[in-house]
């Protein structure tokens, strides 16, 4: 698998997700005024609250597509089944255990919302019916690097849109069993890449090395395994062509610290966390105070605390 795209809160379009808990083969029915097992209508953040609490609105009908879309035939070897199923659309998954390129494309990502919008994509790689979905672009213009950016809006974006309330449904499915028998490795690789990088190293002086080596002809994967294997928790996987590993997940973040979206993508993946994975991201920030002073310091834009 290639390096890693820089366009991670999209993640939370391929989820019907996002727990602090182990999650049990079946969920209680929410309280009355949440959306029922028989109901389409899946709430999401929409904006904070002056008192510092959270807003929900009704997800669009289009997202709630993509999510059905996303798990209708994603590549087969992306997945492990070893655990406990997650079945959905008459089929089973196991734990997700690539990256942001099998989102996007291995799962069809694009797709989906080139189907929606009456625009496929052109070529496998294409991100324009994701942007014009959005409303916004996924990469910053005039860029100099030698990689695709993160544009900040889309990340804001993702955080207002596409994360619906745990507790919730899609097509009696609830949203955290997705992410507990799924995408949890997913949301939990990218957190530690980020808190190995700054407990362990001075991040901006690694992303300088990293931009310097693979300008004169380093190939990326090559180096971040090279780098970080020995130095970074495996997560169950290895470099196969296939599986996302902790150093190639380093490496979307050395990117993002080059192209200045490292706090707007720490805030939308603390967003996932704080949602669905609470107890795991408050004993993470114990185990890496570094990075917890650190990303603490990096402005939320659009509200939220820090860690």
């Amino acid at each position: 698998m290639g390096p890693l795209r820089p366009v991670f809160p999209l993640a939370a379009l391929a989820m019907l997700t996002l727990a602090c808990r182990t999650v049990p083969a079946t969920l209680p029915e929410p309280d009355t005024g949440a959306a029922t097992r028989t109901s389409n209508t899946v709430f999401v953040e929409s904006q904070p609250k002056p008192e510092g609490g959270r807003l929900f609105e009704p997800l669009s009908a289009d997202a709630i597509q993509v999510f059905r879309c996303w798990f209708t035939d994603p590549y087969e070897y992306m997945f492990t089944y070893d655990g406990e199923p997650f079945e959905f659309n008459d089929r089973a998954f196991g734990t997700f255990m690539a990256g942001i390129s099998g989102i996007l494309y291995y799962g069809n990502l694009n797709n989906c919302v080139g189907d929606i919008i009456g625009e496929p994509p052109r070529s496998y790689s294409d991100l324009q019916p994701i942007e014009r979905f959005a409303g916004v672009s996924a990469t910053l213009p005039n860029s100099s690097l030698p990689f695709e950016t993160v544009n900040p809006e889309i990340i804001h974006w993702a955080r207002a849109k596409l994360l619906p309330a745990p507790n919730q449904y899609i097509d009696g499915i609830p949203v955290q069993l997705a992410y507990d028998r799924v995408f949890h490795r997913f949301f939990r690789v990218m957190a530690v890449s980020l808190f190995e990088l700054h407990q362990q190293y001075a991040i901006a002086a690694e992303a300088q090395t990293y931009l310097r080596d693979t300008s004169n002809g380093d190939q990326g994967i090559d180096w971040l395994e090279r780098r970080y294997t020995h130095s970074m928790p495996a997560f169950n996987g290895s470099w196969d062509g296939t599986t996302m590993t902790t150093p190639m997940a380093a490496g979307f973040w050395l990117r993002r610290q080059l192209d200045g979206s490292i706090g707007p993508c720490w805030h939308g993946l603390r967003d996932v966390l704080e949602r669905y994975d609470p107890r795991w991201l408050a004993e993470q920030l114990n185990h890496y105070p570094n990075a917890q002073v650190a990303l603490a310091q990096l402005p939320d834009t659009i509200g939220g605390s820090a860690p």
